[in-house]
């Protein structure tokens, strides 16, 4: 139905270069550098929107049948309570 998989161009072992360029900035301790190259690699990803899209709409449609626990989800108030207390 006009969809097909998105690519990102792989390195190494199987990963985007960001990510190799990050290991190396972490490597050498710049960890503020790494972690802009961790940012750009997670949100410049094409798979990021489909993601973004499908968790939003998921967790709507918990809200909405009044989903309230047993999942990763907060309740509709935002705040998790404390069961074991």
């Amino acid at each position: 139905m006009g969809n097909r998989q998105s690519s990102v161009p792989l390195e190494g072992e199987g990963h985007p270069e960001v990510f190799y360029r990050g290991v190396k900035a972490a490597q050498e301790g710049r960890f503020t550098v790494s972690e802009v190259y961790f940012v750009q690699a997670l949100t410049r990803h094409p798979g990021r929107r489909f993601w973004d899209t499908f968790t939003r709409a998921v967790l709507q449609k918990e809200r909405n049948a009044g989903f309230e626990g047993g999942g990763a989800s907060l309740p509709k108030d935002g705040v998790q309570e404390d069961v074991g207390a």
